[in-house]
């Protein structure tokens, strides 16, 4: 609010008396970070999303909405819970869909959403029959119940004309959804206990954003290139898509298997690295290659007692992996 008066005064010469030099200034602002740190990589598992996908009917049972019905609004919270799986979005963008979101071309359906976070609007994402068709049954549903003026245009509504936007709000989805994951009496996670069942999952793990992570995830998973995936998750930059999932121990492995046919000493002869932990432990990359020198490999290529004269060193292992 000071900024906001002080550029006023200035753009309209009332502040006669007061320094040139006392004013905003680019450099003195603090730089926003794109993306939350915190939250990357937190892709919740495919266990864990199927142990949900069960427990459903649970999502936004118990709660008032509106006036509405408790079957409709399970109804529309159930909605919610499918686009946020099958489609990867930022949780405003699927608070804030419009009713007329779905577009079909060539029988193939796609979503059309706002990317508010980088402006860019009207964006299309393709999706599933299936997920087409849960959206379908919501938007019938919808057109049967008691709407306020304001949220004519959403597919997912306010509950009043009091709400400051027309559309059901984030806060409110996020608190739905942890109410609704503290209900559900038993999640299992990934890693086995002493006794070899499954370990309890943290639920606080568990929010809308992360179903995003699982998106991503899930592709990269599934051998999906890079560049389409960044295309998928409406991503400018492929380095932030990059961000977004884990390389699995699975495609480390079939990795490792490809490089290991054109890994070869200085001499020439064959040289593979046997499994992944080896490749991962006991190399360091170096330019055209590898080094297996254990100092350098510890000080993680920063001790090399000759630097740039890789080929004449034993330790040196050429292989493509550098391309």
């Amino acid at each position: 609010m000071f900024l906001t008066v002080l550029d006023f005064g200035r753009s309209n010469e009332m502040l006669p008396g007061l320094s040139a030099g006392f004013g905003r200034h680019p450099d003195l602002r603090i730089k926003y970070v794109d993306e939350n740190e915190d939250e990357i990589g937190k892709a919740i598992p495919e266990t864990v999303i199927a142990q949900l996908d069960t427990h459903i009917d649970l999502f936004g049972s118990n709660r008032s909405y509106g006036g509405w019905a408790q079957d409709d609004i399970q109804a529309m919270f159930h909605t919610v819970y499918v686009v946020l799986r099958d489609t990867g979005r930022r949780p405003r963008e699927v608070c804030a869909l419009p009713l007329e979101c779905l577009e079909i071309e060539g029988g193939e359906y796609s979503l059309i959403y706002h990317n508010y976070k980088k402006q860019r609007l009207r964006r299309r994402l393709p999706v599933t029959a299936a997920t087409a068709a849960e959206i379908q049954t919501w938007q019938h549903r919808r057109a049967g119940l008691p709407l306020p003026e304001s949220a004519r245009e959403w597919l997912f509504p306010a509950m009043t004309d009091r709400a400051s936007r027309g559309h059901l709000a984030t806060n409110k989805l996020t608190s739905v959804m942890r109410a609704w994951i503290n209900a559900i009496p038993i999640l299992h996670g990934d890693l086995p206990g002493p006794d070899g069942t499954p370990l309890p999952f943290d639920r606080s793990l568990i929010f809308p954003k992360a179903f995003r992570f699982s998106y991503a995830q899930r592709h990269a998973d599934a051998g999906v290139p890079v560049e389409v995936l960044k295309e998928l998750m409406d991503h400018r930059d492929i380095s932030t898509t990059q961000r977004y999932y884990s390389i699995s121990l699975k495609r480390k492995r079939e990795a490792i298997k490809v490089m290991d046919r054109y890994v070869h000493d200085r001499t020439g002869a064959p040289a593979a690295a046997g499994s992944v932990a080896a490749y991962e432990l006991r190399s360091v990359s170096v330019p055209f290659g590898n080094c297996r020198e254990p100092s350098n490999v510890k000080a993680g290529g920063k001790a090399c007692p000759i630097r740039f004269q890789c080929a004449g060193c034993g330790f040196y292992r050429p292989d493509p992996s550098y391309l």
